[in-house]
C-alpha cells in the first residue's frame, strides 16, 4: 500500500472551525460599532469613544503595533464600547418589566 496508514486507535483530526476571519483591529472595531448602532446603544456620548476607537485601532494596525499603552487604552475603550450596549440592554429590560407590570395591573381591574 501507499501512503500512511493510521492505526486504528487513532483518532480522527477535528475539522477546522469556520468563523469570521478578523484582519485588523480596525474591522474588529468596525463590527463592534456596528452591532452596537444596530441595537441603538450608541449615542451622541458615545461619539467621541467610537472616534477614539477607531484611532486606536488604526494605529494599532500599523506603526504602533507593539506599543504596549496603546493596547491598554484600545481595550479599555473596547470595554467602554460593550458597556454601553450592555446599559442599553438593561434600559430595554426595565422597560419590558414596567410594562410587563402595567399590563398586569390592568388585568386585575
Amino acid at each position: 500500500m501507499t501512503g500512511r496508514s493510521r492505526s486504528k486507535s487513532a483518532k480522527p483530526r477535528p475539522k477546522p472551525v469556520k468563523s469570521r476571519q478578523i484582519l485588523s483591529n480596525s474591522a474588529a472595531i468596525e463590527q463592534v460599532i456596528e452591532a452596537l448602532f444596530e441595537r441603538d446603544a450608541l449615542g451622541k456620548v458615545h461619539s467621541a469613544t467610537v472616534a477614539i476607537a477607531r484611532t486606536l485601532a488604526l494605529r494599532l494596525d500599523g506603526e504602533d503595533a507593539k506599543n504596549a499603552r496603546l493596547w491598554k487604552e484600545y481595550r479599555e475603550t473596547v470595554a467602554t464600547l460593550m458597556a454601553a450596549g450592555e446599559e442599553r440592554v438593561g434600559e430595554f429590560d426595565e422597560t419590558l418589566r414596567s410594562l410587563e407590570a402595567s399590563l398586569r395591573n390592568t388585568a386585575n381591574l
